[in-house]
């Protein structure tokens, strides 16, 4: 005979107010991955950039 613990829990279905916060966090977490992504791109072109000019510093630095 199963116990309590060994029953199989039934998806409830969430009330109005409850299915109203989840799709609200679910949006806000969208907004924020795209501003993560947006800056994620902006650090690495500030690296591309930085590392151009230490190689451009370099080859003068070579040169003289």
């Amino acid at each position: 005979m199963p116990n309590a613990a060994e029953e199989p829990k039934t998806a409830t279905k969430p009330d109005s107010g409850e299915l109203k916060d989840l799709m609200d966090e679910n949006y806000d977490l969208k907004i924020i991955n795209r501003a993560m992504d947006y800056f994620i791109d902006q650090l690495q072109r500030e690296r591309e950039h930085l590392i151009k000019q230490v190689v451009d510093s370099s080859q003068r630095v070579g040169h003289a």
